[in-house]
């Protein structure tokens, strides 16, 4: 309802709290609304709870707030054509309190409202009660029914009416009144009579009668809607009192509240526990098969509110159980006229059943219709079309009488939204059928049995049925994600791509070597894992190809594409009406009968279908082009195909098809061209080629060699590939998406078709001129390097798209020096490029092409030493120093054989070489070869050259695991400046220079500026999707230097955050993972914790002995068993700490100097233990000699210098004990 006439507005007063004013408020905007009148609420209530938390469980969706600062939400009863907007300002009581002047809001609400309801602050204060008392026609003044709240409320009254400037009423209304104490209620009324009936400038009926609002005990509990609790045939209850309130404050206009279901005031009741069900309202739930993503979400929203929905399908003996039951249909344009419509109709014929609609498609406008021809069978029409999850959900909630808990789980996902999370190839345009096969893959995933798997024989239509599912029902998860499974590779690198995604990357796939399951399988089904996923394997057809990869718990669902073996799901031939309209759809003219007979030649399979009715389009329009009459070239165009294919069976169906293509491509030089093009994508991967390699001058090269004279066209103008994919897609090889992910799909059976029928010597050179193309494609060594933003991802793109091909292509078995040149590329940008987890996928497949070309070509093959070199650097990222040093120390001595020492490839090998004697804890040996490489660098380049910057930084951290951090920090700082200058702060790498200048300032004593710069490069190395390495490493190094600077709390807070992290980007056993580990065990020692200082210690040893594979006598292990040593007698444990510490400085006098500042460090620790022991003498003697070596070594200034003073001096206190009061020298692992 609505009218001309200007809003009324009515204020609510109090001059204290707990009057049930809120309460009033949203009961009385709750009748209003139900008659049809509009109501806006302006909360400015200065205590709990707020009126929205009253109307929250009727939330229609949010309207324009009135400014940015004020949230505004809608609320209705289903079938009510009125309805309550609730204005709420942001923040809390004061935020409500200083909001604003209500008059603006009031008057613009005027002409769109009926009534404006005003819950105002509690208390008197003159000036808010001015600004109300102005706008206000009606103040109603709550108050309890006690003698001083009732005298206090009559005051209120005559300050507001004395305010106003216009004639007011004022309601009184007592709330909390109790008539089972009769004299005390008498008592109270005439009091109330008294108080108000003399405010100053009372006129005759102005002040109108007192509102009684009974007591009621569930209203102490949760904020709930009174006048929906209360039955409706009660007259002495709250309902009879708000239908008294609203005809005072409406003049009589709204006397009786609006009719309300029975099932909505059950459902309300039972959400607040004041109604007990034996059994739970039952709803059977019908739709087309292509809205079966609907059904599903509104049974489950059932569900979350409490009641039983289950699809009708399967459950129709529902209707006759005898028991309640309610019917809802999901309606579409789908819906209109279809089978399960009229299975419906006679199902119901006869039937006493309440029938409700959801219409998901149409107009959103109609939030709730009704048919009026049948709106007694039928009751309101819910639309839900076009609107998003969250105002879907509560429109559904509203107009389907659901009222869940409060605690009521939401139903996950929305059908008409879109995966937070997801990779899927595009929906197939011309997709009909398989509604039965759809329904049988959903109803599997929901029985919770695991994998489901879809089989067939290929071109049956296997991975069309899994996309088309994964498209229909994408909404309902929040991680949708395409694993091509043709190889365990792809499988492999897709799985890393979610794990990326879902900002996870450590944890995806440890594979093979490790033996261990991995990320994302685990993580998916984590705490911070998708909630709901859906992964797609397409087709796995080798036997053990997905083992390890495919998650076996967690609240997804898994579905398999196949050729191999038993399937859950084997989409057979389309049904005959299907394929049908298939034909008819793509061949205009062909007749009914016509097309019925080529589907049965076509066996009518999808991928058949697609090249038949291709090839008969096309010959159709030569026909008509030749003038031939359209019912003349349809009729020979299809005798034609159906003499083609008589007298052969399906197995070599697709074969024909494709030939037939091609013999009609092949008659003239474009159609030529694009078959050239076809037999060139064959080698590539099933799974998308993109436009741009497609459109890339190494295949516009390739096909200019190929077709020679009929590619002249394209050589003088690229855009003639596009012509040739147009081509291949209206004779059905391709499938070609133009859009933003562009890609050319083609059926791998239609590749394996185009590949048989060529002669093996053209197959052979045809694969060898693919292979050359892709190694076209790839970016050279030179283009690797460039270090620009624009360079960067030019070059992440090609090699991200060809390592889609490597394996498909069969590349890793040629011979071809270029081909071999890109994998060695190839296998360099997984180092760099791929994160943690794809050097992990690379190893098992490099170090098998390693194998392949040592045996083929010999070890002092040059492109067999670069590839040893790249495999050494994912083995030294991934850990494994070892076996990276013995790859490039057998790389580097056939290089600088071959080669010469300063060969730029002998130097990059060189280069890695000094990263695995770092690795191994050979640092004077590391530092040799590091000042070796980059003077060979600066010699050939020059000092601002990537290669030469990359080497000064190795030559820095061996400066500093040798002991000299002065100078390392001045070479970083160089470093840093010439990487601000040539790349400025937009680099990652500038970055993690000064992350490094901040550990090199830390280790030379300058805490504050360590701090800061380790601050700075933290906060700029945040880029990308999820946390990275390097951000991680600058964390670390930051708690670190907090905890030199005596802040042990907060280092050890950052310490165990940036530990948590690492092991999730990283993995647990990583080096960097475990010696941030270290520092916290440092932390916690420092921190009074010994115990887990003492476990930690005792993890990290361990992991690096037994997991990294470091030997027993390096400096790491040296430090960690320090630590153990230290943290053990911190724990009480002296003897075994003793023996630690010991341990550890005698692998450190080996493998490093006696004057080295880690072996000074531990020589102050071994003089403590000495003394804990009570060998207070030789404590002294050891540490004497330890604080000359410090002095002269290290400076006076060095931290272990000042240790091993303060501990001596506490020796010569009197009453020294022990070790009571000494200090440790500590020292972290440092990276490398």
């Amino acid at each position: 309802m609505s009218s001309s006439r200007r809003a009324t507005a009515v204020a609510f007063l109090s001059t204290s709290g707990s009057t049930g004013r809120t309460s009033a408020v949203a009961n009385l905007a709750w009748v209003l609304s139900s008659v049809g009148h509009r109501v806006l609420v302006l909360d400015r209530g200065s205590e709990p709870p707020r009126v929205e938390e009253y109307l929250s469980r009727f939330h229609v969706h949010d309207v324009e707030p009135p400014d940015p600062a004020t949230t505004a939400r809608r609320y209705a009863m289903p079938g009510w054509t009125g309805h309550v907007d609730v204005h709420t300002p942001d923040g809390g009581a004061d935020a409500r309190a200083s909001a604003g002047p209500v008059a603006p809001v009031v008057r613009s609400a005027a002409e769109r409202y009926d009534y404006v309801l005003l819950d105002a602050p509690t208390g008197r204060d003159d000036g808010s009660l001015a600004a109300i008392a102005d706008v206000a026609h009606v103040g109603v003044v709550c108050f309890v029914p006690r003698p001083r709240a009732i005298r206090d409320a009559a005051a209120l009254a005559g300050a507001f009416r004395g305010l106003a400037v216009r004639p007011v009423d004022v309601v009184p209304l007592v709330t909390m009144f109790d008539h089972g104490y009769d004299p005390r209620a008498r008592q109270s009324l005439d009091l109330i009579r008294a108080e108000f009936s003399g405010l100053a400038g009372d006129e005759p009926g102005r002040t109108r009668a007192t509102i009684q609002l009974p007591h009621r005990p569930f209203e102490a509990f949760d904020p709930l809607l009174a006048v929906l609790v209360e039955d409706p045939d009660d007259t002495t209850g709250l309902r009879e009192q708000y239908e008294k309130l609203a005809a005072a404050v409406t003049d009589g206009r709204v006397t009786r509240m609006g009719p309300v279901r029975r099932s909505t005031r059950s459902r309300y009741r039972r959400a607040f526990g004041l109604e007990a069900v034996a059994e739970p309202d039952r709803v059977l739930v019908a739709c087309h098969p292509a809205d079966r993503a609907w059904a599903d979400w509104v049974c489950e929203l059932h569900r979350s509110a409490g009641t039983r929905a289950v699809l009708l399908r399967g459950h129709e003996e529902w209707l006759d159980d005898g028991a309640p039951v309610e019917v809802l249909v999901i309606r579409s344009a789908r819906w209109e006229g279809s089978p399960r419509q009229a299975r419906l109709a006679r199902l119901l014929a006869g039937r006493d059943v309440d029938v409700r609609w959801v219409r998901v498609d149409g107009d959103p406008d109609r939030a709730v219709a009704v048919d009026p021809d049948r709106a007694a069978a039928d009751g309101p029409e819910v639309v839900v079309a076009d609107l998003d999850g969250p105002d879907a959900r509560a429109r559904l909630l509203t107009g389907l009488d659901l009222v869940g808990g409060a605690d009521a789980d939401e139903p996950g996902g929305f059908p008409g939204g879109n995966p937070l999370t997801s990779l899927l190839p595009n929906r197939l345009a011309g997709f009909v059928g398989r509604d039965e096969e759809l329904e049988a893959v959903r109803d599997r995933l929901l029985d919770g049995g695991g994998p489901v798997t879809v089989g067939g024989a290929p071109g049956v239509g296997k991975s069309e049925l899994a996309l088309e599912y994964a498209h229909r029902f994408k909404g309902l998860y929040h991680a949708v994600w395409w694993v091509p499974a043709h190889d365990r590779q792809a499988a492999m690198i897709s799985l890393s791509r979610l794990a990326a995604a879902t900002r996870s990357p450590g944890r995806a796939v440890e594979v093979a070597a490790a033996g261990r399951p991995a990320w994302p399988l685990t993580a998916l089904g984590s705490p911070g894992g998708s909630p709901r996923w859906l992964l797609v394997y397409d087709n796995a057809d080798s036997p053990g190809a997905l083992e390890g990869l495919v998650p076996l718990e967690g609240p997804g669902h898994v579905l398999i594409t196949t050729s191999a073996g038993a399937a859950d799901v084997e989409p057979a031939e389309l049904p005959p009406e299907d394929a049908r309209c298939f034909l008819l759809d793509r061949v205009p003219g062909l007749g009914a009968d016509a097309a019925e007979r080529v589907s049965a030649a076509l066996g009518r399979l999808p991928l058949a279908l697609r090249l038949g009715g291709s090839w008969l389009a096309e010959t159709v329009a030569r026909e008509r082009l030749a003038a031939t009459r359209t019912t003349d070239a349809v009729a020979w165009s299809a005798r034609t195909l159906l003499d083609a294919l008589a007298g052969g069976g399906r197995p070599d169906l697709v074969g024909r098809l494709v030939s037939l293509v091609v013999d009609a491509l092949s008659r003239e030089a474009a159609g030529r061209t694009a078959v050239a093009l076809a037999e060139l994508c064959s080698f590539l991967s099933c799974q998308g080629i993109g436009l741009r390699l497609v459109r890339s001058a190494a295949v516009v090269s390739a096909l200019v060699e190929i077709c020679g004279e009929d590619a002249e066209p394209l050589r003088l103008d690229s855009w003639e590939v596009d012509r040739a994919l147009w081509l291949c897609v209206r004779f059905g090889l391709f499938q070609v998406d133009w859009g933003e992910h562009n890609s050319v799909r083609v059926h791998r059976a239609v590749q394996q078709a185009l590949i048989d029928r060529m002669p093996a010597d053209e197959r052979e050179r045809r694969h060898a001129r693919a292979l050359r193309a892709l190694a076209a494609f790839a970016p050279t060594e030179a283009e690797e390097a460039e270090e620009s933003d624009d360079g960067r991802r030019n070059r992440a793109w090609h090699f991200r798209e060809l390592q889609k091909h490597v394996f498909p292509s069969r590349a890793m078995d040629s011979d071809d020096d270029v081909v071999r040149r890109w994998l060695v590329s190839q296998l360099r940008f997984l180092y760099t490029d791929g994160g943690a987890e794809v050097g992990l996928l690379s190893m098992e497949p490099a170090h098998a092409l390693l194998a392949r070309w040592t045996a083929r070509f010999g070890p002092d093959d040059a492109l067999r030493a670069r590839l040893a070199t790249q495999l050494a650097n994912v083995e030294r990222k991934t850990g494994k120093a070892e076996t990276a040093l013995k790859l490039d120390e057998s790389a580097l001595n056939h290089q600088r054989e071959t080669l010469g020492l300063t060969s730029t490839q002998t130097l990059i090998s060189a280069r890695g070489f000094g990263g695995d004697l770092r690795g191994e804890g050979y640092f004077s040996e590391s530092l040799d070869e590091d000042q070796t490489t980059w003077s060979g660098f600066r010699q050939n380049f020059g000092d601002d050259h990537p290669h030469t910057r990359s080497a000064a930084n190795n030559l820095a951290e061996a400066l500093l695991l040798c002991g000299e951090p002065g100078r390392a920090l001045a070479l970083e700082q160089d470093n840093f400046a010439r990487r601000m200058r040539l790349f400025g702060d937009k680099d990652p790498n500038t970055w993690w220079s000064l992350m490094r200048v901040g550990v090199y300032q830390r280790e030379v004593g300058e805490y504050e500026k360590a701090g800061h710069a380790l601050r700075r490069a933290a906060q700029r190395l945040k880029f990308g999707g999820g946390t990275s390495a390097a951000e991680l490493a600058a964390r670390w190094h930051l708690a670190i230097t907090e905890r030199l600077m005596g802040d042990v709390k907060g280092a050890r807070t950052r310490n165990a955050e940036t530990l948590a992290r690492f092991q999730e980007v990283l993995g647990p056993f990583h080096p960097e993972t475990l010696a941030c580990a270290l520092s916290l065990a440092v932390a916690e020692r420092a921190a009074g914790e010994a115990a887990g200082a003492v476990e930690r210690s005792r993890h990290v040893v361990a992991g690096l002995c037994d997991e990294v594979g470091l030997s027993a006598a390096h400096p790491f292990v040296g430090l960690a068993r320090l630590c153990l040593g230290l943290s053990l007698r911190a724990a009480g444990d002296v003897e075994d700490g003793a023996r630690e510490v010991a341990a550890a400085h005698g692998i450190l006098v080996d493998r490093l100097t006696e004057s080295h500042p880690w072996t000074l460090a531990a020589a102050v620790a071994v003089a403590r233990l000495t003394a804990a022991g009570g060998d207070t003498s030789t404590a002294v003697k050891q540490l004497t000699r330890t604080f000359r070596r410090c002095r002269t070594f290290l400076g006076a200034g060095h931290r272990t210098t000042r240790v091993a003073e303060h501990n001596l001096a506490r020796t010569r206190e009197p009453g020294a004990e022990r070790d009571n009061g000494w200090r440790d020298s500590d020292v972290d692992i440092a990276q490398t």
